[in-house]
């Protein structure tokens, strides 16, 4: 075996139902820059439509190796994560998504990032934006960069900072990382197993979260590494039902984290922060006036406003363009709803 069949990278693909989708997903990564020295899987996990089917039809057709992996049941994106790891032996096993469109340059920018980092660097996740920008979820999705890995520096800042850089764009940089994403994320494989793989308890939602704090935990902070040089384009559902989905899933994912770990990576849901500061004002209103009705009112005009502009601040909303993107703003609002009922069912769900 040559030395470049060796250092082959293994691509990995989870797909559930996605027959409408996982051949553009395909097909971007047969366009690739790179000579085809890296192979595929993909895992199909208890799907109902035809995407077995679809698959079996094409396997063949491409310049890379293409292997199919099918789940009788649909038994989870960490399962089936894990069933692709053990099924390859790339050097480095490298993460996207069915609806996600690899870049021409990805797999070569893939291994130009790894030959840069030291030995010590165990993992890098790379950064997701949306193909299109034509709907509200995809003008959400895109504003707020959604599928972003989180710097190692978040974890150095204090509560409030935190709460306040929460309702910012995610920054773009190269780094240290303290969390990677799961449609652009990758790893040397022997890192992998050594960590035991995907926590196959959390079926959807917050698993690449815990696999990068054991990462963290056994091979230390310098472990995971964020590149701006790994760029992987993601389409959006144009449906308002896909972020809603997605951010209760995350946020069921997140409380999982959070009972396992003790901490989590995100600094709170936000009804806690909206609970101290509507308390705050409420103690200061009724020690000055001894009215209860304006104590709870005032609390109440407040907290609202804080609310409101702490969207605006992530719709990236100035008081001039308020009322063309105040759709944006609420739409927020709805998400981190979601986001709070997942995490608050993940608290009392026992696992």
């Amino acid at each position: 075996m040559n030395m470049l069949q060796e250092e082959a990278i293994s691509v990995i693909i989870c797909t559930y139902n996605g027959a409408d989708k996982i051949l553009n997903c395909l097909n971007a990564l047969e366009i690739q820059q790179d000579p085809p020295t890296f192979n595929v899987t993909v895992v199909v996990d208890g799907s109902t439509d035809k995407t077995e089917l679809l698959l079996e039809e094409v396997q063949d057709k491409f310049s890379f190796p293409l292997n199919v992996i099918v789940n009788r049941v649909n038994l989870g994106i960490s399962s089936a994560r894990n069933k692709g790891i053990n099924d390859t032996k790339g050097k480095f096993v490298v993460f996207t998504d069915d609806d996600c469109l690899p870049p021409p340059n990805w797999i070569s920018n893939v291994k130009e990032v790894w030959n840069q980092q030291p030995e010590y660097v165990k993992a890098i996740g790379g950064y997701v934006v949306a193909d299109k920008v034509e709907t509200l979820n995809q003008r959400f999705a895109n504003q707020l960069r959604v599928l972003s890995p989180f710097s190692l520096s978040y974890t150095s800042q204090n509560f409030f900072i935190r709460f306040q850089n929460y309702y910012s764009q995610p920054p773009v940089i190269s780094g240290p990382g303290l969390s990677v994403v799961g449609a652009n994320m990758s790893f040397r494989r022997a890192a992998l197993i050594d960590v035991g793989l995907f926590n196959e308890l959390i079926t959807f939602g917050g698993e690449e979260t815990e696999l990068s704090a054991r990462f963290i935990n056994l091979f230390g902070d310098t472990a995971i590494h964020l590149s701006s040089q790994m760029l992987m384009y993601h389409s959006f559902s144009r449906s308002y039902r896909d972020s809603l989905r997605r951010a209760r899933t995350y946020g069921f994912g997140s409380a999982f984290f959070l009972r396992k770990k003790g901490n989590q990576t995100l600094p709170a849901p936000t009804p806690h922060v909206l609970f101290l500061i509507y308390t705050i004002v409420f103690t200061g209103h009724l020690l000055i006036t001894e009215s209860m009705p304006m104590a709870n009112l005032f609390a109440l005009l407040i907290t609202t406003g804080t609310l409101f502009l702490l969207y605006m601040r992530k719709a990236n909303v100035g008081i001039f363009k308020l009322f063309k993107n105040l759709d944006l703003a609420f739409y927020f609002l709805a998400v981190e709803v979601m986001n709070n009922i997942g995490f608050f069912r993940g608290i009392w769900t026992k696992k």
